[in-house]
């Protein structure tokens, strides 16, 4: 019933049918709150007699409820999943030959040297290439 797609629901049918599915909603919520324990007393009998909790909650209290409302949203916001496709031989290379630009792309010039002389060039080899594109191409090429 904490679902807030139930709510939504009931006022659809409610506005459509003219069936008060919305004011039966209401009512479980009311009840569910005169049961609550941790009202107070005044607000137990408020509830039962058909005032909502929303409307019965003081400015702090109101305050209180934003924040903690919030800080679920910024929670739930933290742990989504974002599927991958599901990929075929083809667009398994280019993944990889993208991961693997990516890596040689940050690693700095000394490093990318040692990796291209460890991988046989000769120092004249090594500096026609000027740019940072050329050596990462290069890598690309001999790790082939």
């Amino acid at each position: 019933i904490n679902n807030p797609a139930y709510e939504a629901a009931a006022k659809v049918i409610s506005s459509t049918t003219n069936v008060p599915l919305d004011r039966l909603y209401q009512k479980v919520e009311n009840v569910k709150g005169a049961l609550d324990d941790d009202n107070e007393n005044w607000k137990r009998i408020a509830m039962g007699l058909g005032w909502p909790e929303w409307q019965l909650m003081s400015e702090k209290e109101k305050e209180e409820d934003r924040k903690q409302r919030a800080l679920k949203r910024k929670d739930s916001n933290t742990r989504r999943y974002a599927y991958k496709p599901v990929l075929d031989e083809e667009g398994y290379k280019k993944q990889k030959i993208k991961e693997d630009t990516e890596k040689y792309f940050k690693l700095r010039k000394p490093e990318q040297v040692r990796k291209l002389d460890s991988l046989g060039l000769t120092p004249s080899e090594i500096k026609s290439l000027k740019y940072e594109k050329d050596r990462v191409n290069k890598l690309l090429e001999l790790m082939k």
